[in-house]
């Protein structure tokens, strides 16, 4: 149910909606600490609660010898003087904390000190900050600054960030320090004179920005350095422009709504060969000499998206392409001739453009932004989990059934606190219990569950159609989760922050799988914010009864925006499986003999667009010996030491398109073959489209076209790979149906070596 709010803006009005979905927040626990009652915090906007919060968070510091873990901001006021500051000095502290207020809207911190500073410095990792406001006053600096040392695994999520100059700063100001993967969800950048959100440090990489509402900043997030990926996202009147970049990366900007903001993205002065999936992204009435404006040198894809502009007879031409090399594909638009390559070499620069199309500005409807609200403090029976038992297999099942037996709707809790619990024997969550099973965090300074049994387990066993939630856990064993009977029409597999890896950097200790999804094809399964390490395979999709027939099925594996390392096989599909990743960064210094797109001898549909592949490898990228389907590459960066594509054995079924990708640290100039070896026979529908190179050398791959060096594809095939990609299904969190699968794994890490760490089955 959409829940409209009404928003005062200046022309065009603006109203954005807020849906109720079903997240949810059911703390604070008798576990968590509290800063009034345990330190001594008043929350009644007149005190300086300065000192007691910076107790509070130092107390935090050594999380080894503690037995909490998360700190907990009634509703209140807080009045800051100083800044709120921690700083690690050994490598476990602030390891796996979790700082979250009651609501937003009802907890504040707020800055009454010197102007320029900032309000919170945090020096933490596997950590979580989540539930407050940070309201500047029009006078702090910074509202969150992540700084330190590096970090990784981090959860920003219903923040507001109130009249500052930056609403967050992921800087890493010492070297390669930088703050890495983190979630940034459901958060309100408001009035931020320079960004709502910046990254500001090389190594400040892997930040995937959803849900989140920028209104009349400067500029939405801005890339000083690193990179980031933006998903979903409403952008409301920004000065200077919704998305900038100023350095290199691999960005994916999907499904956001821009409305009258100066412009949507610009890359100013940009001269690095930076690929750029823009897609389906919806801009109203930007302000500005432009809509959109790409980098020199280049490889960016605009996809689906629908530029509106202000007036009836404007002329400007809404996208800004410098040189480089592009396809545009199904824009729509409301000028005639949109695109400006007035700063292009047409001897050199290649664009392909088909299938836009030129609509009347009152033919478009009026835009309507929606974003999720933020999750509802509920009152549910909670069933808390005790500690040192001696049979901890007992204690949580006997939790779980009490939980199952409640009446349909109540969606109780099971509570575990901080602490490692050994599981003996497979715990099991029955099938249609819309229950939930909630830690203080995962990972080593919070909760997990620990297989201590016989055999491979599973640690848990969920009977289908599952409708349970599991939330900050982390889950160690050879075989970690099984889902059972988890495909049915209209049915959900959710997972953000999902983490899964081997245990240690040998390969007897990887994982085999990080999830199979074993003939899953007509419920969704979506993973967002995750990672894959330590892996023979990260995720494979084997095909179902339907798809390995030939016959069409309803649903979708999507992967979007993540890290992964220490594996081949990221991606793969089997007996016609399906998978559409984009947004996830891969690097490891490690050399394996399988190819990392390994599709020898198999059959489905592989996408991946928008990833930078930093490996070390004395194979091939990618083989498709064999393989029968479609897989298409685009907007990726490939490099250090490996650039071949292997096409070989029966092609008479393989389709491969590589577009607009980039290969790096070339050391010499390179050519066609040395990333393009196609010795299919017969032969297959392949092309490789508008590729380039960088490094010590730069300069642009000659295309080649079913093994003919110069030419292109035709259009039909450039639309039959890409639709899956176009065909991208990223429907709202609310419940499906009672009867369907409709699982979520939120901010759960499973680790073990050898097995299947997540098994989806039909």
């Amino acid at each position: 149910m959409l829940i409209a709010l009404a928003w005062t803006i200046s022309s065009p009005a603006q109203t954005v909606s807020y849906y109720d979905t079903s997240e949810e927040f059911v703390g604070p626990f008798p576990s968590w600490k509290n800063v009034q009652t345990d330190f001594g915090a008043k929350g009644d906007g007149v005190t300086d609660d300065t000192p007691a919060l910076q107790r509070a968070v130092d107390a935090l510091k050594d999380m080894p010898s503690l037995n909490w873990s998360v700190l907990y901001l009634p509703a209140g006021t807080y009045r800051l003087t100083a800044p709120l500051t921690t700083k690690r000095d050994q490598h476990t502290d602030y390891l796996g904390c979790s700082i979250i207020g009651e609501d937003p809207a009802t907890t504040i911190l707020r800055w009454d000190g010197a102007a320029g500073q900032n309000m919170l410095n945090l020096d933490a990792w596997y950590c979580k900050v989540s539930r407050l406001t940070f309201q500047g006053q029009g006078t702090a600096n910074v509202g969150l600054m992540r700084d330190g040392g590096f970090s990784t695994y981090c959860e920003l999520s219903d923040l507001f960030f109130r009249d500052l100059k930056t609403g967050v700063s992921l800087a890493g100001g010492r070297g390669d320090n930088g703050q890495a993967e983190h979630a940034v969800l459901r958060c309100r950048f408001q009035r931020c004179s320079r960004a709502g959100l910046v990254t500001a440090n090389f190594n400040s990489l892997d930040i995937y920005v959803w849900h989140s509402l920028f209104e009349e900043c400067g500029s939405g997030i801005y890339n000083v350095a690193g990179g980031y990926h933006a998903y979903e996202n409403v952008f409301l009147r920004s000065r200077e422009s919704d998305l900038r970049l100023d350095n290199l990366c691999v960005f994916a900007w999907v499904n956001n709504v821009s409305v009258g903001s100066r412009c949507f993205f610009d890359m100013p002065g940009h001269s690095w060969p930076c690929p750029v999936l823009v897609q389906s992204n919806r801009v109203y009435d930007f302000t500005g000499p432009f809509a959109m404006r790409t980098g020199t040198g280049g490889s960016q894809v605009l996809l689906d998206n629908v530029v509106r502009s202000g007036e009836p007879n404007d002329t400007r031409q809404p996208i800004h392409l410098a040189a480089g090399d592009q396809l545009l594909l199904g824009n729509t638009f409301t000028v005639t001739n949109p695109v400006n390559t007035a700063v292009a070499d047409t001897r050199r620069d290649r664009y392909r453009v088909l299938d836009n199309r030129v609509l009347k500005p009152a033919d478009l409807a009026a835009p309507s932004p929606a974003l999720p609200q933020t999750p509802h403090k509920r009152r549910r029976v909670v069933f808390e989990v005790r500690r040192a038992t001696g049979d901890d297999a007992a204690e949580l099942q006997s939790k779980i059934d009490a939980a199952a037996a409640e009446p349909a709707s109540s969606k109780p809790v099971v509570h575990l606190p901080r602490g490692s619990y050994a599981i003996r024997r497979t715990l099991v969550i029955p099938a249609g219990r819309d229950l939930q099973l909630i830690g203080d965090g995962p990972g080593e300074n919070a909760t997990s569950l620990q297989w201590a049994g016989a055999g491979d387990g599973p640690v848990l066993r969920l009977q289908g159609p599952s409708q349970a939630t599991l939330r900050d856990l982390g889950i160690s064993g050879r075989q970690g989760l099984v889902i059972e009977n988890a495909d049915q029409s209209g049915g959900r597999i959710y997972g953000n922050q999902l983490n899964l890896s081997g245990t240690a950097d040998t390969p007897d200790k990887f994982c085999e799988y990080g999830i199979l999804v074993d003939g899953v094809e007509q419920s969704d399964v979506t993973l967002v914010c995750g990672g894959f390490g330590r892996y023979q395979y990260g995720i494979q999709a084997r095909g179902g009864p339907l798809r390995t027939s030939r016959r069409d099925a309803p649903g979708q594996i999507n992967v979007l925006s993540g890290a992964a390392s220490r594996g081949a096989r990221m991606f793969d599909v089997v007996n016609a499986g399906r998978i559409v990743a984009q947004g996830y960064w891969y690097e490891a210094d490690w050399k394996y003999t399988a190819p990392f797109i390994d599709l020898a001898h198999k059959s489905g549909t592989l996408t991946i667009a928008a990833m930078p592949w930093a490996v070390n490898t004395d194979g091939p990228f990618v083989s498709t010996d064999g393989f029968s389907g479609t897989a298409t590459l685009l907007c990726n960066n490939i490099g250090q030491r490996i650039y071949r594509w292997n096409i070989s054995g029966d092609g008479s079924r393989c389709r491969f398109l590589s577009l607009c990708n980039s290969f790096n640290m070339a050391s010499r100039d390179l050519d066609s073959a040395d990333a393009w070896d196609d010795e299919s026979a017969p032969a297959a529908q392949t092309a490789m489209l508008n590729c380039n190179y960088w490094g010590n050398k730069t300069g642009r791959l000659a295309n080649v076209s079913n093994k003919k060096t110069g030419a292109e594809p035709d259009d039909a095939f450039i639309r039959e790979c890409l639709a899956p990609l176009r065909g991208l299904r990223l429907d709202p969190l609310t419940p499906r149906k009672p009867e369907v699968t409709d699982l979520k794994l939120i901010r759960v890490i499973v680790t073990g070596a050898g097995g299947t760490l997540v098994h989806l089955r039909r």
